[in-house]
């Protein structure tokens, strides 16, 4: 890696570039946007049941020896670009991670036509 006079960086330097990349990706990840709303990861169940309502479905989390860990809740919302499914990932009652995904719109007169298609 090089600075703006040409230099090479120190690998100190370097790692500390690359290392607050990492963070502000890991960041902006788990960070959605629905209304006027922007939950993220860290905010409570109560916040994301007041921003998104109940869910439209819901799929527990298991270790593997069986025990309950969370849980994961999914959303099928309208967004200006077609429909969109929120994921939340649920533990101890705070989102350990949140994302969202732009779905295809069906073509009309599909099956499938209604936009609130997902079911997990």
């Amino acid at each position: 890696m090089r600075n703006e006079r040409g230099n090479r960086c120190g690998p100190a330097l370097c790692g500390m570039v690359l290392l607050a990349l990492a963070v502000v990706g890991a960041r902006t990840a788990d960070t959605v946007r629905v209304g006027y709303w922007v939950l993220q990861s860290g905010d409570s169940q109560t916040r994301i049941l007041r921003a998104l309502g109940r869910p439209d479905a819901r799929e527990a989390l298991r270790s593997p020896s069986g025990t309950h860990v969370g849980e994961r809740w999914y959303y099928s919302l309208r967004h200006r670009d077609g429909p969109k499914l929120v994921t939340v990932t649920l533990r101890g009652g705070r989102v350990a991670a949140i994302s969202q995904e732009l779905l295809p719109e069906p073509a009309a007169g599909e099956p499938g036509a209604d936009w609130r298609i997902y079911k997990p």
